[in-house]
């Protein structure tokens, strides 16, 4: 029988993380190995600093034995990831949001943020993503959502042309310029700090970058900044006409996850 026809219902505390990205990467791997919910599951991610399209197929066909998949659909990657993508989901595909769970980590067409509708023009695209990929939870990537006019003299690391710097438009509220996405990312989850300390910093830096992310809202849409919050929430932001929610990474992404796995195990 096609192996994209079977079920695979004993799976193992495990989760599979398909990017590109070898930032987001280890984003996602450290910050669910310091959680106390999720830090004995294995996680297998793609190995190394240059992560290629052959390492994320080789990775495909051992998808059946996680529970919850996590896929980078950032428009710098998706394009040359959906073959490998859709492998991946036709392994799982009779098991999909009963022992098995998608995360979407994405970002938004050029669109978000140019009108007063916001994420509402995001309908379509998570309508299409809940479809391709069966997913549970969408998370949009404020540090990789790079508009039309961000593109434009950006610095790119590694052979797959990943922006390297965040975007210009959350740059101000930090005290330089120049930082990269690595080191937004350490930063708030507090990988320089103590293991005793660690957990209450990254609270601390939550709540900080949801503070930034409520500025920025307001200024994006004066009139409809309340409408917007809820994607800072743990349930996300219902957009018109499309079920899958808006949440926002790395916002409540542990919990999420953890989440996921306990539906997983369930028989």
């Amino acid at each position: 029988m096609n192996g994209s026809l079977l079920s695979h219902p004993h799976r193992k505390n495990r989760l599979h993380v398909l990017t590109l990205d070898p930032v987001l990467a280890e984003d996602v791997c450290a910050r669910l190995a310091n959680d106390p919910r999720t830090a004995d599951m294995e996680r297998v991610a793609p190995p190394g600093r240059e992560i290629t399209v052959p390492d994320i197929d080789a990775l495909a066909k051992g998808t059946v034995q996680s529970r919850v998949l996590i896929l980078d659909v950032r428009s710098f990657a998706l394009p040359r990831l959906m073959n490998a993508y859709n492998r991946a989901v036709g392994y799982n595909r009779r098991d999909f949001n009963e022992s098995c769970y998608t995360a979407l980590i994405g970002d938004g067409p050029p669109a978000l943020f140019a009108t007063r509708h916001s994420f509402d023009v995001m309908a379509d695209q998570l309508a299409r993503f809940r479809i391709d990929f069966h997913a549970a939870v969408f998370f949009f990537d404020p540090f990789g959502h790079y508009p039309h006019g961000d593109r434009p003299g950006l610095r790119l690391d590694g052979r797959h042309g990943l922006p390297r710097g965040i975007p210009k438009r959350l740059a101000k509220w930090f005290k330089r310029d120049d930082l990269s996405v690595a080191e937004v990312r350490r930063y708030f989850r507090a990988a320089s700090t103590s293991p005793a300390r660690r957990q209450a910093t990254k609270e601390r830096r939550t709540h900080k970058l949801q503070k930034i992310l409520r500025q920025r809202i307001a200024e994006i849409t004066p009139d409809e900044g309340e409408r917007l919050l809820p994607a800072l929430s743990r349930t996300g932001l219902k957009v018109q006409g499309e079920a899958l929610a808006v949440n926002v990474y790395p916002l409540f992404f542990e919990d999420w996850i953890a989440e996921l796995m306990q539906r997983g195990r369930k028989p």
